[in-house]
């Protein structure tokens, strides 16, 4: 009886682990495609305000 127990944790750790991991890869993935667009932004920004001031 102990063996169902214990395979019942398993299982609902497993679940927990295959609904949580895609989050989060999609968490850290969305924080550095937002990170590196602003990134760009603002280097965009400081290249174009550079050309104003006839550098």
């Amino acid at each position: 009886m102990p063996d169902l127990v214990e395979s019942k944790a398993e299982n609902v750790n497993y679940r927990r682990l295959t609904v949580v991991e895609p989050l989060l890869s999609g968490i850290v993935i969305g924080l550095i495609v937002v990170t590196l667009a602003g990134l760009f932004y603002k280097a965009y920004e400081q290249f174009k305000r550079g050309d104003q001031l006839g550098l």
